[in-house]
């Protein structure tokens, strides 16, 4: 099993979208796959995966469930019946929220030690992609720490590139975590002059495309336009992820 932590300096960088794009990419290659939704301040996946279970990871982290209590299938919003594709959804109420966000030292230990307890678990799958939340807090740290590899998603802005480029010397200096970025909705020339200013392995400069915007929370993308272009950008930064 391979733990890939998709990761961002801020919100608004189409970091969840490149995730659960990688995942189904995965599972549609015929890869067993688990997706842990790990961004417990801002959950989104409820709107497009169904929780029948009413049981979220954030149970699992607090020390109420086991991690296959909380796992639901996935495979369905691929539109694809004969893929193994699960996932671990965050609990998007308000109350959960708030009590993640105030989480003290000793719950924040706890939640870590029960996402590296989970690797014996998730041994069954091929590969588990973790969406993170943007920037450094508690539970993006949990998931960068728990991951073998990283996907660290920036758009071509000063801010976007300056706040990255801080959290790699800040953050990720001491990790020694195989990592490698992804400069997103690019235009023209701008992707390449971000890539070259971070200083880290390329995946993939991905062009700004509306139909995504659009796409929005209605299906996976890659699922429904296989022979996309960013279809191609989503096998390549896999391919390059595994070969870091």
């Amino acid at each position: 099993m391979i733990s890939i932590a998709v990761h961002s300096y801020k919100g608004g960088t189409g970091k969840t979208n490149v995730c659960i794009n990688l995942a189904a990419h995965a599972a549609i290659s015929g890869k067993k796959v688990c997706i842990l939704e790990l961004d417990l301040d801002a959950p989104n996946l409820h709107n497009l995966f169904k929780n029948d279970k009413g049981k979220w990871i954030n149970d699992y982290l607090e020390g109420r469930v086991n991690l296959d209590d909380v796992l639901v299938d996935a495979s369905r919003a691929a539109g694809k019946k004969k893929i193994e594709m699960k996932i671990a959804l965050a609990n998007p109420s308000i109350d959960a929220v708030r009590r993640n966000m105030s989480a003290d030292r000793n719950q924040q230990l706890l939640a870590l030690k029960r996402l590296m307890a989970a690797r014996q678990s998730l041994e069954k799958f091929d590969y588990v992609f973790i969406d993170t939340s943007p920037g450094v807090n508690y539970s993006s740290i949990n998931a960068v720490l728990s991951a073998d590899r990283i996907v660290l998603i920036s758009r071509p802005d000063t801010f976007d590139i300056d706040g990255t480029k801080r959290m790699l010397s800040e953050f990720y200096g001491g990790l020694q975590k195989k990592a490698g970025l992804v400069i997103n909705r690019a235009v023209g020339e701008d992707g390449g002059a971000a890539a070259k200013s971070i200083d880290m392995p390329l995946l993939s400069i991905i062009p700004c495309y509306c139909e995504l915007a659009h796409n929005r929370s209605n299906g996976i993308f890659i699922a429904d336009n296989p022979k996309h272009e960013f279809a191609g950008h989503i096998s390549k930064i896999l391919e390059r992820t595994l070969l870091l």
